[in-house]
């Protein structure tokens, strides 16, 4: 039986090839495209002077009445609040009355400038968005 290392070059030399053979080589753990090239961005994505398409957009979420959504944090703890009564509380520096409503006078569930924006009763906003529906009976 021969020794597992007889006939191996040891060295400083022997060292510094392995390690140069080895610099080509994907370390475990690292992704698959790690250091290459996919094409997977156009080139002129993000270009000096490009604009991303969600520029200028609002954050936060649409819910599924059409309603954003934003959130805030007070002490570390998530609160989410639709942005047309946000918009209304900080610009008119007082709370919505209970049994009141923000109207958004052009109909744009997304139209959320204050100029839009009128406070009303409950019954009455249920009526004025009620009255577009029709009659039943026809």
């Amino acid at each position: 039986m021969t020794h597992p290392l007889k006939g191996r070059k040891q060295g400083k030399e022997h060292i510094a090839k392995r390690v140069a053979k080895l610099k080509g080589q994907k370390r475990p753990g690292t992704a698959w495209n790690f250091g290459k090239k996919t094409g997977l961005v156009p080139k002129s994505a993000f270009n000096k002077g490009n604009v991303p398409w969600n520029a200028g957009t609002a954050k936060g979420s649409i819910n599924s009445n059409g309603y954003r959504m934003i959130s805030y944090y007070v002490n570390g703890k998530k609160h989410n609040i639709f942005e047309h009564r946000k918009v209304w509380i900080n610009n008119k520096q007082s709370l919505i009355p209970k049994g009141f409503d923000i109207h958004h006078i052009n109909g744009d569930k997304l139209d959320n400038q204050i100029g839009n924006l009128e406070l009303i009763e409950h019954g009455v906003h249920s009526r004025l968005h009620n009255s577009f529906k029709g009659d039943y009976n026809e």
